[in-house]
C-alpha cells in the first residue's frame, strides 16, 4: 500500500529566535499564517489516507505534533531518541512500515518545505506511485523546476523520459559556484534536489544494506519492536549505535553511479521554497514598495530591502534609513544582522545559553 511519512526533525537553527530547541521551525505558522508540519500533512488530503500518514521527528517533540496534528495515531509519530542524519530517520520509517505492510511504498517527504499549488504536487506525487509500482527496485527523487542558479541546494541530471514524468538519473551535483549552477540551469536537464522521495519500504532498505551496509538488521529490529508495541525498548537499545550519514550520501548516490537499482526523478514544477534561513523568507512574507518584508508590527522609514519578523504583539519594530537588514523580534530575544550575515545566526545561537538557544 501506499504510505507517507513526513521528516519532521531538526531545529531549524538559523531561523534562531523564533524556532527553538522547544519550538522548532516546523511547528510555526512561517508561511499563511499555518504551522509548516500542518501544512505538509494537509498537502496530501485525498493522496494519502490519515491511517498511512506517518511522521518521524524528535521524541522531544511528540507533545506539540500531536498538539498539531491530532488525527495522527501514537503508533505513526516515529520518534526519535536523538538526531541520527537522514538516513537512519528515512530507514528507522521504511522498517516500521514494512514491518506491518510487507509491500508497503513510502513517500519520504519535508515538513519544512512552502510547495504550491497542492494540485501539482499530488499529481507529481501519483505518477511516482506509479513508476514504483512498475518498477520495484526503483529509488525516486523529486526534482524541482529550476527558476535561477541556485547554489545553495544540490542538483540532480536527468536522462531519458521512460514513462510519462518520469526520467532515468544520471547522477547528482553537489551545491555548486555561482558559475556552475548558471550553466546547469541553462543546460535545461537539471532540477534542484528536493530532499523528497519515493520507493518500496524492502527496496530502500536492501539499497542501504548494498552501499551503507551499517545499521541495517538493527534498524529492522527497530521497525519489528515498534510494530510490536516495544519501540522504547528497542531504541533505547539500538539506536545510538547507527552510524551517521545523510541519504543523498548513504544510498542515493553511490545507487545513481551504479547499476543494481535503478534511479529515477518526476519533475516537480511548483512554486518550491525551502524556509532555511531569514532571507529565504521572502516568498511567504508580506512585501511593500521598497522591498521590506515584514510579519507582524513593523514600521518602515526610508528602509529598503529589509526583512523584519515579530511575533511580540505588544511591541513595535521600527527602522529608519535602514537597507539589506534583518531584525527578528520575539518576547524572549531580538536578532539584528546584515542579510548577507544571515547565514551565520547558527553560528551565533551555539555562543549562547543552552537555556536561549
Amino acid at each position: 500500500m501506499q504510505h507517507a511519512v513526513i521528516m519532521a526533525g531538526g531545529i531549524g537553527s538559523r531561523l534562531w529566535p523564533l524556532s527553538r530547541a522547544g519550538r522548532p521551525k516546523q511547528m510555526l505558522p512561517l508561511a499563511h499564517g499555518t504551522p509548516l508540519l500542518q501544512a505538509a500533512w494537509d498537502r496530501l488530503d485525498g493522496a494519502v489516507p490519515t491511517e498511512r500518514r506517518w511522521v518521524c521527528t524528535g521524541a522531544e517533540y511528540a507533545e506539540g505534533v500531536h498538539g498539531i496534528l491530532p488525527d495522527l495515531a501514537a503508533s505513526r509519530l516515529l520518534g526519535e531518541p536523538s538526531p541520527r542524519d537522514t538516513v537512519n530517520a528515512v530507514a528507522f520509517s521504511a522498517a516500521t512500515m514494512l514491518a506491518q505492510d510487507p509491500d508497503a511504498v513510502l513517500a519520504v517527504l519535508t515538513a519544512d518545505q512552502v510547495i504550491e499549488p497542492a494540485g501539482t504536487f499530488q499529481q507529481g506525487l501519483a505518477d511516482a506511485y506509479a513508476a514504483v509500482e512498475r518498477e520495484p527496485e526503483a529509488l525516486l527523487t523529486f526534482a524541482i523546476e529550476p527558476t535561477f542558479p541556485a547554489t545553495g541546494y544540490g542538483w540532480v541530471e536527468r536522462r531519458e523520459e521512460i514513462a510519462p514524468g518520469v526520467f532515468a538519473v544520471d547522477r547528482f551535483v553537489e551545491k555548486p559556484d555561482l558559475e556552475t549552477a548558471t550553466a546547469l540551469l541553462a543546460d535545461g536537464g537539471f532540477g534542484w534536489n528536493s530532499g523528497m522521495f519515493v520507493f518500496r519500504a524492502d527496496t530502500f532498505l536492501s539499497a542501504m544494506r548494498t552501499y551503507f551496509g551499517e545499521g541495517v538488521d538493527r534498524l529492522l529490529e527497530i521497525g519489528k519492536g515498534w510494530a510490536e508495541g516495544r519501540g522504547a525498548e528497542v531504541l533505547a537499545e539500538h539506536w545510538e549505535t547507527l552510524p551517521k550519514k545523510s541519504i543523498d550520501y548513504a544510498v542515493m548516490e553511490p545507487a545513481a553511479a551504479g547499476n543494481q537499482f535503478p534511479v529515477r526523478t518526476v519533475p516537480l514544477p511548483v512554486a518550491w521554497h525551502d524556509l532555511g534561513s531569514w532571507p529565504s523568507l521572502d516568498p511567504v512574507l508580506s512585501v511593500d514598495e521598497a522591498g521590506n518584508r515584514t510579519q507582524g508590527l513593523v514600521t518602515h522609514l526610508d528602509s529598503k530591502n529589509c526583512v523584519c519578523v515579530n511575533e511580540d504583539q505588544y511591541h513595535r519594530i521600527t527602522t529608519i534609513g535602514c537597507e539589506d537588514l534583518v531584525v527578528v523580534h520575539t518576547p524572549r530575544a531580538t536578532l539584528v544582522c546584515p542579510r548577507d550575515e544571515a547565514q551565520r545566526v547558527k553560528e551565533l545561537r551555539n555562543l549562547l545559553p543552552e537555556d536561549e538557544r
